[in-house]
């Protein structure tokens, strides 16, 4: 069958190419388009799960058929193109339309050298080999853009899976990366079947069997591990969140009698949870701001509540250090039930943009009578080595104080429950903005509240506090290493077939 070339002018970027596959049957224009679809339609919000395994597909058919610089920056185009649209979908109040395309466009070129890094590669070394390839290059493109980005674990392929538990219990293996790993094989697969005929067809459908086969060994061992009843002891805990004013209530005139207003409310909730039983109590992330004369009588009011009522107060607020240019100093501090400060943590990983301090050395894990925990906050669980660091200390339970905003909720929220099955410790993420919840050691939700205001701000719940061993805790991302051994070799390879 002849391919539908675009152009019919003699000197087109595109060759056609004559072949019986199934991908001839398309022209590549509409490769490309599907492509682009599909990438809108994973990830963030209006995520569509099943559309994740597939997406790469449509880009891979279209990287390997296209030819010369000119179709290379098509693709480019329609990558950049795809995944600022992606992005477009988190950004909602107070976050502004252009970063969007501040995230978009330098992950779309990434990502669409990939596909033509791969297409390269593929056509030296032959359809099956190039299904390695491929899996091999996203492993590597998700763990670079985990430790090199500034965005952490936004843009891997696993959070197009956020919720499918099962197979998030692959986390606990490997990691982000070993989830990664499968995804891009099914599709390799899936495209290498799609683009041969023949013999070619008939070996490429075996290798996607495999690929699938080990899809539903993973999945049935997830449910499996998710079958555990018994997590160990617990914990009364209480996520306080402050709840921002809706646009029928009056704003009052002045920021601090808006601070003083703010720092009541917290107090009234806290109170208010520690009548209900709960013996430890984690503010969301900048629950009140002070100025920097205020924050004595803010920490000693606090340590005198944790006294009062024999309970462990995580208080996360707001120093207001710098107000030209805008600078804070975000963080929490931890209070025993004797009213003793435990921990004064600040904020390790600002979100891009975010006026804050940056914190610093080793991420804390407490020796408490009820078991270990630690804390971090907010866009600090986006990064998967912090958590991993207190995982390895011997955190049970760790307390994620956070904001969001609509656009990101609750994915934001679901992403940290990663870090949660990563380690084999529960976690309390109480958030101003968004959903709040607790997870267990698997990943499971124990408790949540949404972001709407109707649940008096607390979430109320027992946390089980004791670690879950993983091996991914002591080994943590090492599918990165089989990854890099088959592209070294691959490249190696390739190299010596050109000079031949």
């Amino acid at each position: 069958m002849s391919e539908h070339n675009w152009s019919a002018e003699p000197h087109s970027p595109i060759k056609a190419k004559a072949d019986a596959s199934l991908a001839a049957r398309l022209p590549l224009a509409a490769w490309l388009l599907i492509g682009t679809l599909l990438m809108v339609l994973t990830q963030h919000r209006w995520n569509i799960a099943l559309l994740g395994w597939l997406a790469p597909v449509p880009w891979l058919i279209a990287a390997e058929r296209l030819r010369g610089w000119r179709a290379g920056l098509l693709l480019l185009g329609c990558a950049t193109l795809a995944l600022t649209l992606q992005t477009l979908k988190i950004i909602s109040a107070p976050m502004p339309y252009s970063m969007a395309v501040a995230i978009g466009v330098p992950v779309g070129l990434i990502t669409g050298l990939m596909w033509l890094a791969w297409a390269a590669l593929q056509r030296r070394l032959g359809p099956i080999w190039g299904i390695y390839v491929y899996v091999a290059l996203a492993t590597l493109m998700d763990w670079g853009s985990v430790v090199g980005s500034p965005t952490g674990a936004w843009g891997v392929s696993a959070n197009s899976q956020l919720e499918n538990l099962p197979l998030l219990q692959l986390a606990s293996l490997g990691g982000l990366s070993l989830i990664g790993a499968l995804m891009a094989w099914v599709a390799a697969s899936l495209a290498a079947v799609l683009t041969q005929s023949g013999r070619g067809l008939r070996a490429a459908w075996a290798h996607l069997a495999a690929a699938l086969l080990c899809l539903l060994l993973a999945l049935g061992w997830g449910v499996w591990r998710l079958d555990r009843l018994e997590m160990g002891p617990t914990l009364a805990v209480a996520g306080v969140v402050g709840q921002r004013p809706t646009s029928d209530q009056p704003a009052p005139a002045s920021r601090a009698e808006r601070a003083r207003l703010r720092q009541e409310d917290m107090f009234a909730r806290s109170e208010l949870a520690a009548q209900r039983g709960a013996k430890l109590l984690v503010w969301s992330e900048g629950a009140v701001q002070v100025e920097p004369a205020q924050e004595a009588a803010l920490r000693e009011r606090a340590a005198d509540f944790a006294r009062r009522h024999g309970v462990e107060l995580l208080m996360a607020y707001v120093v207001i250090t710098q107000t030209s240019p805008l600078l804070l100093d975000n963080k929490f501090e931890w209070f025993g039930p004797d009213g003793a400060g435990l921990l004064v943590y600040r904020k390790h990983k600002p979100a891009p943009g975010e006026p804050v301090m940056v914190g610093s050395g080793p991420m804390p894990v407490l020796q408490r009578p009820w078991g270990k925990a630690a804390g971090a906050i907010c866009y600090d669980y986006d990064f998967p080595s912090q958590a991993r660091e207190q995982a390895r200390a011997g955190a049970g339970l760790v307390l994620l104080p956070s904001g969001d905003w609509r656009g990101i909720d609750p994915y934001h929220t679901l992403m940290a429950r990663l870090r949660a099955i990563e380690g084999g410790m529960a976690l309390l993420r109480p958030v101003e903005g968004g959903s709040s919840m607790l997870f267990d050691a698997l990943g499971r939700q124990r408790a949540a509240i949404g972001a709407q205001g109707d649940s008096e701000g607390i979430l109320l719940a027992q946390a089980p506090t004791q670690q879950l061993p993983t091996f991914y805790t002591r080994w943590g991302d090492w599918p990165l290493l089989p990854a890099a051994a088959l592209l070294l070799l691959s490249l190696g390879v390739a190299l010596r077939r050109r000079r031949r």
